[in-house]
């Protein structure tokens, strides 16, 4: 089985709960950390129906296991990073086996060593209603060669794209195929 991304918990509670935004992520292969079942699973007020659609959730997608080499880069990135320890997992996940992770969890930010793409909803809710884009980054850089189509990353319709400013560069051309500001 080809593995695509990796999904957050926070994604797969959203795809849970029905929000249509993670839609257009549904058409591709999710690999997931084993923690990511324990938080969805350990829920203390979980009903039965629940556990059973979430059972079936994790089934559909791929589940990395603990082992050595993830448990070293959790440890780095954990003490690198002040992450809690399930971040650090996923995360070390996502960078151990070269994979882009998706999240809306903003502090995930900061890994350098992450290729993330970074879901906001709130900025979604607000570009939907107001049809204006964000503020621009004057110098994009994608961070990761993605197994999936631009569109999918970039676009402000479906999600804000974890793109950096390079501070003090005079570069400010994107990267091909992409249009300059970060955002089309």
């Amino acid at each position: 089985m080809r593995i695509d991304l990796i999904a957050d918990t926070n994604i797969l509670i959203n795809e849970h709960e029905g929000n249509k935004t993670i839609e257009p992520f549904l058409k591709y292969n999710f690999g997931i950390s084993f923690i990511s079942e324990i938080e969805l699973l350990g829920y203390p007020d979980i009903t039965d129906d629940e556990e059973s659609k979430l059972r079936s959730l994790i089934q559909d997608c791929f589940e990395f296991s603990l082992n050595s080499n993830l448990k070293e880069i959790a440890i780095n990135l954990k003490r690198k990073y002040n992450l809690k320890l399930p971040d650090a997992i996923i995360a070390s996940t996502a960078v151990a086996y070269h994979l882009p992770l998706v999240s809306a969890d903003k502090g995930l930010v900061k890994i350098e060593e992450l290729n993330l793409i970074l879901v906001d909803f709130w900025f979604l809710f607000k570009t939907t209603q107001s049809k204006k884009p964000p503020v621009s980054c004057a110098n994009p850089v994608f961070p990761y060669a993605s197994p999936l189509p631009f569109w999918f990353v970039c676009s402000p319709l479906l999600l804000s794209a974890h793109w950096q400013c390079k501070a003090g560069s005079a570069d400010s051309t994107a990267p091909a195929g992409l249009p300059a500001g970060g955002y089309f």
